[in-house]
């Protein structure tokens, strides 16, 4: 079952590719950043060695550029992110403190955003029972951020 998935998602890549090569200007334009990065963090899961260090690239370029970035490419990058950490691909206590220094900027939607996945996130991880691992290091992050 596996194999024939495998082997269909490689078709798939396949017939992309001879596509694009066949009219790369089409295939070029098509695509914005946003779109790109979306599509690398839905199939990080399959390349986990070859995509370590996409997380953190994404978060380090949605955290130096926040101010400059158009809005619906921040809340992308954020959908990204967020994508990422349902895909176990970045802890909770990696990508908490990130999105609350996204609480200063001024995009009203990212906040909501961000807001809804922090406190869905905590919610998902409590859920069954108590996770005193996880838990412990993001009360001392928000204690560190109310003093």
């Amino acid at each position: 079952m596996a194999a024939a998935a495998a082997s269909a998602a490689l078709g798939d890549l396949l017939l992309l590719q001879g596509q694009a090569k066949r009219d790369p200007e089409g295939y070029r334009e098509d695509k914005e950043f946003g779109d790109l990065v979306m599509f690398l963090a839905q199939l990080a899961p399959f390349y986990r060695a070859a995509m370590a260090g996409f997380p953190g690239e994404v978060m380090a370029l949605l955290q130096s550029h926040v101010d400059v970035l158009h809005p619906m490419l921040r809340r992308q990058l954020a959908h990204a992110l967020i994508l990422l950490r349902n895909r176990q691909l970045l802890g909770p206590t990696d990508l908490i403190p990130h999105f609350f220094r996204l609480f200063r900027c001024p995009d009203k939607a990212l906040r909501k955003l961000v807001f809804s996945h922090i406190v869905n996130d905590i919610r998902r991880l409590n859920q069954k029972h108590r996770n005193e691992g996880v838990n412990r290091p993001i009360q001392n992050m928000l204690f560190s951020l109310v003093q």
